[in-house]
């Protein structure tokens, strides 16, 4: 029986805050910013280091690093359907929010409003354990006071959903809300 539904922040919650920055850069600097944001998620460097570096390696493709990514951060907009039936079904589930982020997080949510929509929210910074580390699945877990196996865990990267299969969860590869909630319909048995 399921009885905890688990949401990654960026892709699924929120857009992915720098991705209009990966179009518009090289293959070679996409994976410098892709290392930059995983070292600021995983707590190996702090908020202030992650925008400077990304600001610095934009200035190094012409590109006015503190305008791109004031921009980036500011237009990243909240799923608010997908907010909305966390609250409209939180009396059903407990709620948690398991995101790969780092304190830039503090951007889009009040500690009040994370308060509203989950039971739990566990964020790599804080943890010092990223996604697809299998420990950072059973954490939330036990902090939910549930099994694996009564979770559904939904992700925009597929690396981390087999991830979460691993330790026994149900998971869904986020691509939408439609397509979300008939994957989520036909786990729980309302198909």
């Amino acid at each position: 029986m399921i009885r905890a539904l688990i949401f990654d922040n960026f892709g699924v919650l929120m857009d992915l805050v720098y991705s209009s920055l990966r179009h518009i850069l090289p293959d070679d600097a996409r994976a410098k910013l892709l290392d930059i944001l995983d070292q600021a998620d995983s707590g190996r460097i702090s908020d202030a280091d992650e925008l400077k570096q990304i600001e610095d390696l934009l200035n190094q493709y012409n590109i006015d690093g503190a305008s791109a990514v004031a921009q980036a951060i500011q237009h990243a907009d909240r799923n608010t359907e997908l907010l909305q039936f966390i609250l409209d079904n939180k009396q059903r589930y407990k709620m948690a929010m398991l995101s790969n982020v780092s304190a830039v997080i503090w951007n889009y949510y009040t500690q009040a409003e994370l308060d509203k929509y989950f039971d739990q929210v566990v964020l790599s910074y804080q943890e010092k354990i990223a996604k697809p580390d299998p420990r950072i699945y059973r954490l939330t877990c036990e902090r939910l006071g549930v099994q694996p196996n009564e979770c559904v865990f939904t992700d925009d990267n597929e690396v981390n959903v087999i991830a979460a299969r691993r330790v026994g969860m149900q998971g869904i590869v986020f691509t939408g809300n439609d397509d979300y909630f008939a994957k989520l319909r036909e786990i729980l048995g309302d198909a």
